[in-house]
């Protein structure tokens, strides 16, 4: 069975602007354009596209917060 979620959630959410993303865990701004993001992303469009995700592609996404993502851990 192919599992269908592709993305996984880095833990950065828009912040109230929406034109910057923060990572959840710092508060520090995530980088944005090139080589991060996928081209044309983030587009902040439609309003529920809140939370970071790494793409299937390899690159950032802004994703809907009720879709269901893989997540990422740290070892600390």
């Amino acid at each position: 069975m192919t599992d269908p979620i592709v993305d996984y959630w880095l833990g950065g959410t828009t912040s109230l602007n929406k034109n910057t993303f923060r990572w959840d865990s710092t508060g520090e701004l995530v980088p944005m354009g090139v080589p991060f993001w996928f081209p044309g992303q983030p587009d902040f469009a439609p309003d529920e596209e809140r939370s970071l995700s790494l793409s299937k592609t390899g690159y950032f996404a802004d994703e809907e917060e009720h879709i269901k993502q893989k997540f990422i851990c740290q070892l600390l």
